[in-house]
């Protein structure tokens, strides 16, 4: 939730966060690889710097739900780019 006089960045230090890029990808500690045949495969990203101008969505995770999903039994197509650098 957004708070006047803070930066909205710092609500999300020392947090678990996901955040999916104007390409497609998703992040949360690792990167979230969506296909419709196998469940959700989770690649350990390393270190990642992502530039904040490639950032669509930045959002908290609810450690709660996360715990309650089936990962294995989730399948989804992979995020479309919002949009190309390519002309």
């Amino acid at each position: 939730m957004y708070k006047e006089g803070v930066n909205p960045f710092e609500i999300m230090l020392n947090k678990k966060v996901q955040a999916i890029t104007t390409d497609g990808r998703v992040f949360c500690g690792e990167e979230r690889v969506y296909s419709l045949e196998t469940g959700v495969q989770f690649l350990n990203a390393g270190l990642q710097v992502i530039r904040g101008d490639t950032v669509a969505v930045l959002g908290e995770i609810n450690l709660e739900k996360e715990k309650s999903i089936d990962f294995d039994k989730v399948k989804a197509n992979q995020l479309a780019p919002i949009f190309s650098n390519t002309h």
